[in-house]
């Protein structure tokens, strides 16, 4: 089973195997980054709670080398975020 915290996880540390275990510091900013991104939109990392993906199948593309991003839902964003 693949660690659902690895959702959180900058894709350069997912893929590589050596990777510092206290991570990096352009880690942390994507990590950040994915947080932000569901406070946004409310809806989990990488929207999952209404997709139709799985937590394993993200990680499972991102070692695979693919460009996984969690989806833009401009259309749900809040109303303030929305209008900045």
């Amino acid at each position: 089973t693949i660690p659902l915290g690895l959702l959180w996880s900058a894709p350069e540390i997912i893929r590589d195997p050596h990777a510092p275990i206290q991570g990096t510091q352009k880690a942390d900013i994507y990590s950040f980054s994915i947080i932000l991104h569901e406070i946004m939109y409310r809806r989990g990392a990488f929207a999952i709670n209404d997709a139709t993906v799985t937590a394993e199948t993200i990680i499972q593309s991102i070692k695979l080398g693919n460009e996984v991003r969690p989806p833009f839902l401009g259309e749900n964003a809040l109303y303030e975020i929305g209008h900045l």
